[in-house]
């Protein structure tokens, strides 16, 4: 019988990123959102860039918001780990770097 292979599962900080469409006032945009422990909610909106592919769009807008939870943080920094989607949400798994390493 073959020894079961054990998969690694990587914990980390969840992220999703949606596109928001043109509006009269303001061009499409991707927002970012991430729903911390204490129940606030921080995100970051970038604009679409049309010359890049959707799914660069919204690691521009995760990597922006993980920039400023790095930001905020004094002992963390935070890099996309992974990412994944469904039909309404692109999610992004964040991994911490210890700043002082």
């Amino acid at each position: 019988m073959e020894k079961e292979q054990q998969t690694q599962v990587h914990r980390g900080m969840v992220i999703t990123a949606k596109y928001l469409g043109p509006t009269n006032h303001r061009r499409a945009r991707v927002k970012a959102t991430h729903n911390s422990h204490c129940l606030q909610t921080v995100s970051a909106t970038v604009e679409f860039d049309r010359s890049l592919d959707a799914e660069e769009n919204y690691r521009r807008a995760a990597l922006a918001l993980a920039a400023k939870l790095s930001e905020q943080n004094e002992y963390f920094t935070f890099e996309i780990h992974s990412e994944g989607f469904d039909t309404k949400l692109n999610y992004f798994i964040l991994k911490s770097v210890d700043k002082k390493s």
